[in-house]
């Protein structure tokens, strides 16, 4: 059993009794650390990413050796390349930070893909580390102002999933990092963007956060319930709803 949590900077490994065998490091100390998934039919390495979190100089895409904690680099991206996912502001003498859900490198059905948000070509990655290019963004993301993510998704049944993430936030509405929704066909490489649309509120716009979720308003879901516009669940729900009461998380 292999145990870790993305800030320790230790992989800690028990046997199947909870019995303590080992430890060795999972990243260095500042690095905050992501597991993909294990490599090989061997299951020798872990595939992994990290990012220094402190000063936002860099990122990494390793495989990490199961047995010795060893490091085979794959790739690196320097500070005059490194855009960091974190948005920071000091209100009220208080610093506040978000963060955009990023998963630089996944799992796929075809292997691992690389795809760290600094770079601006996406990779297949092969069990010996070697690394294919198969899309390449456009505008580059040193080009965007405010700049915009990419963040792969998954693939299935011909098409790539795929988000842009725009590294914006209002911290005084609490509002922000905006995701647009793409699915490109793999065969001719058509490009098309998606819309999330929900049977109970099929009038609306959901523009999911980089979390992952979206935030519905008490003010928005009555007017919504005036104007005739929800069904369903969602109905039931903000016809008990008052003014003072918290909205709704999708």
């Amino acid at each position: 059993v292999f145990a870790w949590g993305h800030w320790d900077g230790v992989i800690m490994v028990y046997d199947v009794q909870g019995n303590f065998l080992r430890k060795f490091p999972l990243g260095r100390k500042g690095e905050m650390v992501m597991i993909a998934g294990m490599v090989d039919v061997n299951q020798k390495y872990f595939a992994c990413s990290a990012y220094e979190s402190i000063s936002g100089r860099y990122s990494l895409c390793y495989y990490l050796d199961k047995q010795t904690g060893e490091r085979v680099l794959l790739d690196s991206i320097p500070t005059e390349r490194f855009v960091s996912p974190i948005i920071m502001k000091e209100m009220d003498g208080v610093m506040r930070a978000v963060e955009a859900n990023l998963s630089p490198i996944v799992k796929s059905v075809e292997g691992f893909v690389y795809a760290d948000h600094s770079n601006d070509t996406i990779y297949r990655v092969s069990s010996d580390g070697c690394m294919k290019p198969v899309l390449v963004r456009s505008p580059f993301i040193k080009e965007t102002n405010p700049e915009i993510l990419l963040k792969y998704g998954s693939e299935a049944n011909g098409w790539m999933f795929l988000s842009s993430v725009e590294l914006d936030y209002d911290f005084v509405q609490e509002k922000g990092l905006r995701q647009k929704y793409y699915g490109i066909q793999k065969q001719d490489g058509q490009v098309y963007e998606l819309k999330y649309v929900n049977k109970d509120y099929p009038e609306g716009e959901f523009n999911v956060s980089g979390a992952n979720v979206f935030y519905l308003s008490v003010d928005k879901l009555m007017e919504a319930l005036e104007a005739g516009k929800l069904h369903g669940q969602l109905k039931n729900v903000a016809s008990q709803l008052c003014g003072d009461d918290n909205g709704v998380i999708m």
